[in-house]
């Protein structure tokens, strides 16, 4: 992430969130013209489905072409599907908690979709707060590593100075 990134650690995840997509749009807007144009797709053909058994949606998932397009995009669009159920947490993105579990590769960040199949709602809101605490974990490294960086800087600097 660029010195100038508008996802700077912030007092809460969900401004790092939005931030974080601003960042991604800023250096692949590629990636996510395509990722909101097959996300609009998606949620045109699968939203209407929200609230519905979990059995039901998950099939629905597994037909629906749009769906398959945006998990063949892989774990890179992982943080604007999150962006998006930051700003949309409604039942009609159910389908989106099974996308996140497909998407996710980290155990850690995925809560048990399939253990609490009868609760999407659930799902979302865990799927929020984890990467909530995952972007407040990252920023908190960040800031480690660049007092480090600056330390070692200035250690090496010194040691150059003859005297």
């Amino acid at each position: 992430m660029s010195a100038t990134s508008t996802a700077q650690a912030p007092s809460d995840g969900l401004g790092f969130i939005v931030g974080l997509q601003k960042d991604i749009a800023q250096h692949l807007p590629g990636l996510v013209g395509d990722f909101e144009q097959r996300w609009d797709a998606a949620h045109a053909e699968l939203s209407a489905l929200g609230g519905s058994p979990f059995s039901t949606l998950s099939a629905a998932c597994d037909r629906s072409d749009t769906f398959l397009h945006i998990k063949k995009m892989g774990p890179k669009v992982v943080p604007l599907v999150v962006e998006r159920l930051v700003r949309e947490n409604t039942a009609a993105n159910d389908w989106a908690v099974l996308l996140y579990d497909a998407l996710e590769s980290d155990d850690q960040y995925c809560p048990s979709v399939m253990e609490q199949q009868a609760d999407l709602a659930l799902c979302r809101v865990c799927i929020v707060e984890l990467n909530c605490q995952r972007n407040e974990l990252l920023a908190s490294r960040l800031a480690a590593l660049t007092e480090l960086m600056e330390s070692t800087t200035l250690w090496n600097n010194l040691s150059r100075i003859k005297y």
